[in-house]
């Protein structure tokens, strides 16, 4: 286990703590702060086998559904960044990041959204809007206009 020069914290330690899905903010505070150290082995990899291509599938129809209705679409490592802060570096991944021009000249739309296959929790919401707020400089061109969603299956 060694210290981290500075904390890094992905997205996912935030948006739990923030939608009262995750109550143990000292988990968030190690994992941010420490890295190289020993995890529990994960029993259920054939079930997270499933998710992830269930994911993939819900990313790749969604992105499809976005690209008939104009958008030029980004789909997930596309879409990785981290915002350097004073304090901390918070990283994220957006599942997908959607940009169409609204006329020549005029600014463009953009939409991040992330795609979930379970049921909705409170913390979804939190995450993209999370990923809003640290969107990186291109998505925040003066005027362009940014949402963002929550896709179930």
């Amino acid at each position: 286990m060694t210290p981290r020069r500075k904390p890094f914290i992905w997205v996912t330690l935030l948006n739990g703590l923030l939608g009262g899905d995750e109550h143990c903010e000292w988990k968030s505070w190690f994992r941010a702060h420490f890295e190289g150290y020993e995890k529990i082995p994960d029993d259920n990899e054939n079930r997270l086998s499933g998710w992830r291509a269930d994911h993939a599938k819900t990313v790749r129809a969604r992105a499809e559904q976005l690209r008939i209705e104009g958008w030029t679409v980004y789909v997930e490592d596309q879409n990785k960044f981290v915002y350097r802060g004073r304090a901390a570096d918070v990283s994220a991944c957006p599942d997908i990041v959607a940009i169409r021009a609204t006329s020549p000249g005029e600014p463009a739309d953009a939409r991040i959204e992330d795609c979930k296959t379970g049921k909705e929790r409170e913390k979804d919401f939190w995450q993209v809007c999370i990923y809003m707020t640290l969107a990186p400089k291109e998505l925040a061109l003066a005027g362009t206009t940014l949402t963002g969603a929550v896709v179930y299956k």
